[in-house]
């Protein structure tokens, strides 16, 4: 099941990575021509939606199994394809965070297109988040269901592996 639910959750990022990244690009390009200056965390924001961007169809890939990496082990696929997904927690939670403290509500933006901006680049990073983190614990469930972590299946034993059934007594 784990497995059926985690490219749609990479579906729906990849679309609010995409989003996020518009959103940026066009508040980037307001504060350069209009204002002459620019905000640092929505750099930091664009930047990690071009990394969520690339890292999707690596994962997607790696979550179907379609690349030698995951074909060897189930083990080395799901390394690989957490490795990269915890990078990128760790950098939406410390962005979005950062965000929220710059802008903190609408009425501390002001009014006009630019205030609806903001606040649509504080959702998008906080969505992007939560995405994140539920196709993080489907993945940490995936694993734990395949004997990677946490000991095995149920109602198995023997190796880490949990391969090995349970016989009659």
């Amino acid at each position: 099941m784990y497995a059926v639910a985690r490219p749609f959750l990479l579906a729906l990022l990849w679309l609010a990575a995409l989003a996020e990244l518009v959103l940026t690009a066009d508040r980037l390009h307001h504060t350069q021509s209009l204002a002459g200056f620019h905000e640092s965390i929505v750099i930091a924001l664009l930047v990690t939606s071009v990394l969520t961007l690339l890292w999707v169809p690596y994962a997607l890939i790696t979550s179907l199994g379609r690349n030698g990496l995951a074909r060897g082990s189930v083990r080395s696929g799901l390394l690989h394809e957490a490795g990269g997904g915890l990078i990128l927690w760790f950098m939406w939670l410390v962005c979005a965070a950062i965000y929220t403290n710059d802008i903190p509500a609408k009425r501390f933006c002001g009014v006009g297109t630019q205030c609806d901006l903001l606040i649509a680049i504080q959702a998008l990073a906080w969505i992007s988040f939560g995405l994140l983190t539920l196709y993080k614990i489907m993945l940490l469930m995936h694993a734990s269901a395949h004997g990677v972590i946490g000991g095995g299946r149920a109602g198995t034993r023997g190796d880490g592996l949990g391969d090995k059934p349970i016989g009659r007594v």
